[in-house]
């Protein structure tokens, strides 16, 4: 009887941890291309621009980068956020573990480079921070946020390249 208490008690101590998981697991975090924009800051040809070379990177190197903006982490951390999108969507090949999420959120004013292990070795966390503090943070500074992205998006194919 004693024995049966304990599983129930620790059962049941373990329910709120699941019921808060599932909860910051949103159904809107569904990768369909290259680009996402849930801010609308990027113009319709500042994003095909984006596609189109992402789509060409991906097919001369199988390796996928992608770039998720939204309005806010939510008072999230930035690094779970990320995580979660990047995680939840399988970027990169399967086996190879060969993607790259360029995040950003906006209004927060907070951006990180998420990259899969098979490109660690390429895209270091030195050359992430790099990359954003070098090549994106001035345009976002002055506004110019697809003039960042671009940039970012270079500099993470030229890393990714071995360049």
């Amino acid at each position: 009887m004693r024995r049966i208490f304990l599983y129930l008690l620790v059962i049941l101590n373990a329910l709120p941890v699941f019921a808060q998981r599932s909860q910051s697991i949103q159904p809107d975090i569904k990768i369909k291309t290259y680009i996402t924009d849930k801010t609308g800051t990027l113009s319709a040809s500042q994003i095909s621009l984006l596609e189109q070379k992402l789509a060409g990177f991906d097919k001369e190197s199988s390796t996928q980068v992608v770039v998720w903006m939204e309005p806010s982490v939510e008072g999230g951390s930035l690094e779970d956020r990320s995580y979660e999108i990047a995680e939840q969507n399988g970027i990169g090949q399967k086996g190879k573990n060969n993607g790259v999420l360029l995040y950003i959120a906006k209004n927060d004013r907070k951006l990180r480079i998420e990259v899969g292990y098979g490109l660690e070795g390429a895209l270091p966390d030195a050359t992430s921070d790099q990359i954003i503090r070098k090549e994106i943070t001035p345009y976002f500074k002055q506004g110019k946020f697809y003039e960042g992205i671009n940039a970012g998006v270079d500099a993470i194919i030229k890393a990714a390249k071995g360049e």
